[in-house]
């Protein structure tokens, strides 16, 4: 009985461990989502004709610059590959990818369900056989 009962605790453990990791990963795909809807509502502006922006030099430090073309955008569309994109095709892009991340977010956040109530069972079971 201990030895089941052993291999119950490592299991939980083991399936703890899945559980912090899937939370992990929900929370930078939400961050990634912040980030998409803040650069979605800056190519919004953008294409509203507004010359002046705060331009991110990284680190949070950020700088006036002066836009002189809201025409075209350079587009990072993977493998550091940098394609003219007009600032409608741009929001399309960004659009996809919110799309994709959102349908991520729903799959782990289904798996981490699921993982939670193994966990809850798992659990029931150890208590069990201890009190045995």
């Amino acid at each position: 009985m201990k030895e089941k009962n052993q291999e119950r605790i490592l299991e939980f453990y083991s399936l703890n461990q899945k559980v912090k990791q899937i939370q992990e990963q929900l929370e930078l795909l939400k961050d990634h989502v912040k980030e998409l809807m803040v650069l979605e509502e800056s190519i919004k502006e953008l294409n509203k004709g507004k010359k002046q922006i705060y331009m991110p030099l990284g680190g949070g430090v950020f700088v006036e610059a002066e836009v002189k073309n809201n025409k075209s955008l350079l587009v990072n569309v993977g493998s550091n590959v940098l394609l003219n994109k007009t600032p409608k095709d741009a929001n399309e892009l960004v659009q996809k990818q919110q799309k994709e991340i959102f349908q991520a977010i729903a799959s782990l956040d289904s798996e981490l369900k699921e993982s939670i109530k193994e966990l809850k069972i798992l659990q029931k079971e150890i208590s069990k056989e201890e009190q045995q």
